[in-house]
């Protein structure tokens, strides 16, 4: 899915480099109020690998917060595997498309996402 922070709705802001160029750079959208604005911190812990789950790609990813949000980083799935991040728009994340391995099982990528929040 799209890249995203998990505690604010984001754009893509026109603003200059330290050289003067102007880049696109990920923004909080204060117009637009998120469901969960207190979350400061997220993991996702893989349930399954592909052999295990008959998929390929499935990918987590950090995308750049310049770019339009493209992928920066990507971490293989691996069961056991946890990635923990916070939930800012300084660390954009999403997950690759999943495809079959066999036409002949359902594929199925197994992860456990959690969020860790502030609560005043």
């Amino acid at each position: 899915h799209r890249a995203h922070a998990d505690n604010c709705l984001h754009y893509f802001k026109d603003e200059p480099n330290a050289n003067g160029v102007i880049q696109k750079v990920a923004t909080c959208d204060p117009n637009r109020e998120h469901p969960y604005p207190n979350r400061v911190a997220a993991s996702i812990l893989y349930l399954n690998d592909p052999t295990s789950g008959n998929f390929d790609g499935g990918q987590f990813y950090f995308a750049n917060r310049t770019n339009n949000g493209e992928v920066e980083r990507s971490v293989e799935v691996s069961l056991g595997r946890m990635v923990y991040f916070t939930s800012g728009v300084e660390s954009l994340h999403g997950a690759l498309p999943v495809q079959k391995l066999s036409e002949s099982k359902v594929p199925r990528r197994l992860a456990l996402a959690m969020w860790y929040v502030f609560d005043p």
